[in-house]
């Protein structure tokens, strides 16, 4: 246990609507991060090679794969593929610098536009945002955040989640306002911004490094996956 995240042990969290404390949030990180025998993603997710640069290659659409979320149609690989210099050009205008945490407005309206993609092409065949999400994150870890069900309970669906339904909102519109949501939970205070980022820093000598974002992701699966049992 850090010395910081030890002092700290006590101190509220939140993934959306799901609270918990940094001991508890310690717990489910170091766990992840260090029993692979136990089938957890990391470090396979976020040590996958994928496709060099920033933008992504086609290599980089099996990443879902490593956190249960395949491809799982050779349609989807093609519509997947066609859509890939929209989807890029998206992306290049998102720092790779800027963590979420630091983000500006426009820095977040730039990020959310990358999951606005649905909204030009909605129909790309067995891909919704779980699979996106997982492939963008790996090009820009420190600012898009990760998806799925679990995640989406945490900030979408619970009766207290802070992006609730609104019918006929577009996709870049909920994009910013989860973002916004998430921002919101690694910034509460100082203290919850350090936590967040002494658990990223919770990785095994010698393994990928982590982002806040996907420490936060790791911790709202279980508090996602808890609510839902």
């Amino acid at each position: 246990m850090t010395t910081y995240l030890a002092e700290h042990s006590d101190l509220k969290l939140h993934v959306g609507a799901r609270p918990t404390t940094v001991a508890v949030a310690e717990q489910y990180v170091r766990r992840y991060l260090n029993t692979p025998t136990e089938h957890w993603s990391y470090p396979a997710y976020d040590g996958y090679p994928g496709s060099l640069g920033a933008d992504v290659g086609l290599q980089d659409l099996f990443a879902p794969t490593l956190l249960n979320a395949p491809i799982r149609k050779l349609r989807s690989y093609y519509e997947l593929e066609q859509a890939l210099p929209e989807l890029n050009e998206r992306l290049r205008d998102v720092r790779d610098d800027v963590s979420l945490a630091r983000a500006t407005a426009e820095d977040i309206r730039t990020a959310a536009r990358v999951f606005g993609i649905f909204d030009v092409r909605p129909d790309i065949h067995g891909v919704k945002l779980t699979t996106l999400a997982k492939i963008v994150h790996r090009k820009r870890p420190l600012i898009l955040p990760l998806w799925d069900e679990h995640i989406e309970r945490c900030y979408h669906t619970d009766p207290d989640a802070p992006v609730p339904y609104e019918k006929g909102r577009a996709w870049e519109e909920f994009a910013v306002a989860w973002l916004q949501a998430v921002k919101a939970d690694l910034t509460a205070t100082p203290e919850i911004e350090r936590a967040w980022r002494e658990l990223a820093a919770l990785t095994p000598p010698g393994g990928p490094t982590i982002t806040p974002l996907r420490a936060l992701d790791i911790v709202g699966w279980r508090l996602g996956r808890m609510s839902a049992a």
